[in-house]
């Protein structure tokens, strides 16, 4: 079984659309695919990454069987083709394998079909693995040039978008909306001034727009969102080359030429709305800041859970490790418990990215359980991705008198040991070997339990401990 990735021009076939219909289709065939070759597509531009992996179920066919000649936006080359092959879906990715990430891990050319190679295979497993592994109530930014429609829509709460433009093709910016999902942020921009932020109150819904002026196609996405007005709308000219640096690598809301985007809906992240917020912040009232904070606090907001927390630690510990530092000197001592969060109606206790990172380094970026644990380099640094896991979960916090948030509770471990702890079976064996390893440091930071205690922590057979 061999991989390949194949090109679509989305100007001269909308495959969008039609694996929105179908979910196995003919396709041209160039390539010497063979029944169950994985088939990876990359959607040309504005896309620019690979959006569908697929298996070929059927190849070298002289006609189409299945008939997406609606999509073909070029007859010449889709309607006649000449040999075909079928396809079926298996998979959909949303801007995780963009261009700039695959030409730096074994991509060659986006010219025509090409055989994965084993440094790109990796690079795509390890990229979809992490993915699934943190996509759990993942909350999304996104960035939003109103302009024309901003007072009806800043007034009425929502943002709409139509789905196709005149012509009956899809066009990225307006598509984007179709991802908005209920919890969502949105960064409002008017008049080239960041001048709201909003949060999604539904998920993207099919809602008719009638706009004689405008002349939009009717059909169109509409999200429910929720309006916060800053006072003082931000200006976002002195701010690009930042903007520049932090914002996502695919369908971002500014170019290269220092402007923003001709179009609706762009993605964002929570750096962009981190920074917009500490703007925001400094020409606000005191009370203004305590109804601004209790808005955008995402960190506290109902839909995080501990692992959700954990998850976020884990992304925060990768952006600190960016910096090249040595770790500090650490002598394990008991440290205060620090004071509780509110999350959702419940108390939680924050984690410090710094002493989480700071363990890895002590670590040397190795998987604790076996250093001879494989693990891919982490992008800027070239370092081993390892990531911290609090031996004692933090959820237990309530029940120690001492903070669990300190070195001598965390561990590096690769990202297979580390799932295979939270997911997998007999856990017991590597929790024991864990156990044994720190539990002298532990004491030693004033955390104190048995084996057993552990176990019933990570809900475990204690059956295990009894016949060990």
């Amino acid at each position: 079984m061999k991989e390949w990735i194949i090109i679509n021009n989305p100007q001269m076939f909308d495959i969008v659309g039609a694996f929105r219909k179908y979910n196995e289709i003919d396709y041209k065939q160039s390539t010497k695919v063979s029944v169950d070759d994985i088939v990876y597509i990359y959607v040309s531009a504005p896309y620019q990454e690979i959006m569908y992996k697929c298996i070929a179920t059927k190849v070298d066919m002289l006609e189409r069987e299945i008939d997406t000649s609606e999509f073909n936006i070029d007859d010449h080359n889709y309607r006649n083709y000449g040999r075909y092959m079928q396809i079926r879906l298996l998979e959909e990715y949303d801007g995780l394998l963009v261009y700039d990430d695959l030409l730096k891990n074994g991509l060659k050319s986006v010219q025509g079909p090409t055989v994965v190679t084993s440094q790109l295979s990796r690079f795509i497993d390890d990229t979809i693995f992490m993915h699934d592994k943190r996509s759990s109530k993942k909350i999304n930014v996104y960035f939003v040039f109103q302009n024309i429609s901003y007072m009806e829509e800043s007034t009425e709460g929502y943002l709409w978008a139509p789905k196709k433009n005149l012509s009956g093709h899809l066009v990225a910016h307006h598509d984007l909306m179709r991802k908005v999902s209920t919890g969502d942020f949105i960064i409002h921009s008017y008049n080239r001034h960041v001048v709201a932020i909003s949060r999604a109150l539904s998920n993207a819904y099919s809602y008719d727009r009638f706009d004689e002026e405008h002349h939009w196609n009717r059909d169109g996405w509409r999200v429910n969102t929720d309006y916060f007005t800053l006072i003082n709308p931000i200006d976002t000219k002195p701010h690009v080359e930042r903007l520049l640096e932090i914002q996502p690598k695919r369908l971002a809301p500014f170019n290269k030429r220092k402007r923003g985007n001709t179009g609706y809906l762009y993605n964002a992240n929570f750096k962009m709305l981190d920074y917009f917020a500490r703007e925001a912040l400094r020409s606000m009232t005191p009370e203004i800041v305590e109804s601004f904070k209790g808005f955008i606090e995402y960190r506290e907001r109902e839909l995080m859970d501990e692992k959700f927390l954990d998850d976020l630690l884990n992304n925060e510990v990768s952006e600190l490790l960016e910096e090249e530092m040595n770790p500090d000197i650490y002598v394990p001592s008991p440290v205060v418990r620090p004071s509780s969060i509110n999350l959702g109606g419940r108390k939680s206790y924050p984690r410090d990215k710094k002493v989480s990172a700071n363990a890895l380094r002590r670590a040397e970026f190795q998987c604790e359980i076996d250093l001879t644990h494989p693990s891919f380099r982490r992008r800027k640094t070239l370092k081993n991705y390892t990531e911290p896991h609090h031996i004692v979960p933090m959820e237990f916090q309530e029940q120690f008198d001492v903070s669990l948030d300190v070195e001598a509770n965390i561990i590096s471990l690769c990202s297979n040991c580390h799932n295979h702890i939270h997911y997998g079976v007999d856990v017991n064996n590597i929790l024991k070997m864990i156990y044994d390893s720190r539990i002298d440091l532990l004491n030693k930071a004033g955390i104190y339990l048995d084996f057993d205690t552990l176990c019933k922590y990570y809900k475990l057979d204690l059956d295990f401990n009894k016949a060990r």
